[in-house]
């Protein structure tokens, strides 16, 4: 039997009446993607600011945190319990204010992208709980706004690295993406397909009046200051993070100011992969990126990337 209905049976048979709040949204993303969002641990100090938490037990299918939340002016520890049995769906719950809440979440891909339905079920039981009913139900639905505003940048960004065809989701292979499966922010998620005749010549000449240029298809960023060329990665091989600041411009006293330090969903520290000075001709450094290795070398007229073999 599921967590969903021992939980709902264990409340009916012992006299709860349930006051249910369905909600909806559509995201252009995949049910993969929205699957791993509910799933991932260590985003949440990071993309969400209404709570604090930490976790008290993690495995694959459950997950038992203790949050601080934010609720209208007023800050209530929570006990957080939530399931994951299936890849369908998410059932998790919690008791404040002699209320139970139960929510499950469920996602399915459509011809846009992924629909998540999410029902909010608030348990009581005497006729005086009823006007605290009102009150929470006001609460959820502001709450449900923010964590979808804020989580909605992480399902837009993989749902737009979806669209690459040479980008492979290493979790997808999975028949559940699972709590413990997130928590190593350090394992490369992300993997490029067609790498075997990879061979890209960049213009130094470009890369002199430009000062920062972009290989798009192999999510790699090429920056010179002043006599020092750096190669970076614009993607977070972890999980998609995009380590491009948008609308940003380059500093010439500094690093590119266009390259975030670290990964904006989970705290991964940015790292240089190669790092030439522009006399350094015929110099080669290789690199991992992506789970595919790299040699890059340099020449009077190009930096050239390779496979490296």
């Amino acid at each position: 039997m599921k967590a969903i209905e021992q939980f709902n049976g264990f409340m009916k048979r012992n006299g709860f009446k349930a006051h249910t709040i369905p909600m909806s949204i559509n995201f252009p993303c995949s049910s993969r993607d929205a699957e791993w969002n509910y799933s991932d641990v260590p985003h949440f100090q990071f993309i969400h600011k209404g709570a604090t938490a930490t976790n008290i037990s993690i495995d694959k299918h459950i997950i038992s945190s203790l949050f601080i939340q934010k609720i209208f002016f007023l800050t209530v520890p929570l006990q957080i319990v939530n399931t994951h049995e299936d890849r369908e769906s998410h059932f998790y719950y919690t008791n404040a204010f002699g209320l139970w809440l139960s929510i499950y979440t469920t996602y399915e891909d459509n011809q846009k992208g992924c629909t998540i339905r999410t029902q909010y079920t608030l348990w009581y039981k005497y006729f005086f709980q009823k006007p605290f009913l009102y009150i929470a139900s006001l609460a959820l639905k502001k709450n449900y706004k923010r964590l979808n505003q804020e989580d909605g940048i992480m399902r837009q960004q993989r749902g737009n690295l979806r669209k690459d065809p040479n980008l492979l989701f290493l979790q997808d292979k999975n028949n559940i993406i699972g709590f413990n499966d997130t928590v190593d922010i350090y394992k490369s998620n992300i993997r490029l397909l067609d790498f075997e005749n990879i061979s890209e010549k960049l213009s130094i000449s470009s890369l002199k009046d430009k000062k920062y240029l972009e290989l798009e298809s192999y999510y790699l960023a090429i920056v010179l200051t002043g006599t020092n060329i750096k190669v970076w990665p614009t993607i977070c091989e972890h999980e998609g993070a995009c380590l491009v600041k948008e609308g940003s411009q380059l500093n010439n006293n500094h690093e590119s100011t266009k390259l975030l330090e670290s990964c904006p969903w989970h705290g991964k520290s940015n790292r240089v992969l190669a790092s030439f000075k522009l006399s350094d001709l015929e110099n080669e450094q290789t690199f991992k990126h992506l789970c595919c290795n790299f040699r890059v070398r340099l020449t009077t007229e190009y930096l050239i990337f390779e496979k490296n073999n």
